[in-house]
């Protein structure tokens, strides 16, 4: 089976995806508009990097099933470099006009070395280069999107012959991480705030890819029984609670355990646990959502958060840019009451990340690939029976082989080949 031209809509995890990139727009806005340092972080935003790599790899298998020869490989890879490069490249252009190289750079570099961090962001390999003076270079949350690139890349060979060696992938990614682990420990690898520019454990555990493909193949791995039992399951609003308290009780724990962690199973794990200890209840809840027939799903189903959503990697791309380009403790909204200087700034960026999807990011990524510009194709409604269906209860009960991987789904929306973005989109960042 080729690219799957016909998918289920799921706008309930678009939606979802505006939220999580909400929560990351928070975390950077710490000590500004009257926020104290480190107070979403504590509260666990930073795992939502996490919840987007696990989505990620839950998308793909979902609008990928299979990529049997060279030709689909060669399209996928275009579709997801068309995908993400437009909105980095604007950003990284925008970063050099209104940031200090000061703030860009942090430390004096060569000129060969500000030539080297440019190239390898534009070329979205930064997070593949260990030392956070590359991988936090220009626009520091693309950092990000290039561990994505590395999952795109490896994701046709990952797809083909999945259903049966997604258990050796995950216990080969599974080993990978305990490997840095150990590094971690064995090696002294320090803290970034003891080397921050340099080799540090920032760099291996919150942004290289090596570390962040388990959560990507977890993903990955929830996609597929979502896929085998998409005809029979449908949740409810109890469900969806339910996957809800299970994931902040997760973020919550892995916020609060890290100083147990660090004492007694080491900084290597502490450090896993911090940035990525959620990734197993986002599989659960992401599942939960896209199948599921409860109010929660409903309600994020409605246009102007499917919009949000769509427009997210937007939000994501350019919201850090305030901060990067004004001090906290000297920048323009601060001249404003207290309680309009945040609801001021959201209400600015979103709108302008809408606006850029809309008119920047959408006509350039088709001309990329080569499709007729027309107007995005954004559903006007998604009506309740079209995006999550009750199954019929059966006449008796009835055993049935699991689906295969690549089965289509049934009795669910679809999407036409000419908005083939609307679901493949939720994936990024």
């Amino acid at each position: 089976m080729h690219e799957n031209k016909s998918r289920t809509v799921l706008p309930a995890l678009t939606s979802l995806r505006f939220f999580a990139a909400l929560s990351i727009v928070l975390l950077h806005a710490e000590r500004y508009f009257g926020v104290p340092k480190y107070f979403f972080r504590d509260l666990g935003a930073i795992q939502a990097v996490s919840f987007f790599f696990v989505l990620s790899g839950f998308i793909m298998i979902h609008c990928y099933p299979a990529l049997p020869d060279a030709a689909s490989r060669r399209r996928f890879w275009r579709a997801r470099w068309a995908r993400i490069w437009p909105a980095h490249v604007l950003t990284f252009v925008i970063v050099i006009g209104v940031v200090s190289p000061a703030i860009i750079f942090r430390v004096p570099v060569s000129g060969f070395e500000r030539l080297a961090q440019a190239i390898a962001n534009l070329g979205l390999f930064q997070a593949w280069i260990p030392l956070s003076r590359y991988t936090m270079s220009y626009n520091a949350v693309s950092w990000s999107i290039s561990v994505e690139m590395a999952f795109y890349l490896l994701f046709p060979f990952l797809i083909a012959g999945w259903g049966r060696n997604w258990w050796k992938w995950l216990l080969l990614a599974a080993a990978a991480v305990t490997a840095v682990m150990l590094a971690s420990e064995l090696g002294g690898i320090p803290s970034p705030s003891a080397n921050p520019e340099g080799f540090n454990r920032g760099a291996l555990f919150h942004q290289s890819p090596i570390v962040r493909m388990f959560e990507f193949l977890i993903g990955m791995t929830a996609g597929m029984f979502f896929a085998r039992r998409q005809k029979t399951m449908r949740y409810s609003t109890l469900w969806e609670i339910a996957a809800l308290v299970l994931f902040g009780a997760n973020v919550t724990f892995c916020m609060q355990a890290r100083p147990w962690v660090a004492a007694h199973l080491g900084d290597g794990t502490s450090a896993w646990i911090y940035h990525s200890g959620s990734c197993f209840s986002a599989a659960i809840l992401i599942s939960i959502f896209a199948s599921s027939t409860g109010w929660l799903s409903r309600a994020l189903s409605v246009r102007p958060l499917y919009i949000l959503g769509e427009a997210s990697f937007m939000l994501y791309m350019i919201h850090n840019m305030y901060f990067m380009a004004f001090d906290h403790s000297d920048h323009p909204l601060g001249r404003l009451p207290l309680p309009l200087q945040f609801p001021v700034y959201l209400v600015g960026v979103v709108s302008a990340s809408w606006f850029l999807w809309r008119f920047y990011e959408i006509p350039v990524k088709k001309w990329l690939i080569g499709e007729k510009l027309q107007p995005a194709a954004t559903p006007k409604s998604f009506p309740i029976t079209a995006v999550a269906p009750m199954a019929k209860a059966p006449q008796k009960p009835t055993r049935t082989a699991p689906l295969n991987i690549e089965a289509p789904p049934a009795r669910a929306a679809t999407i036409p080949s000419a908005s083939r973005e609307a679901s493949e989109a939720a994936d990024t960042l």
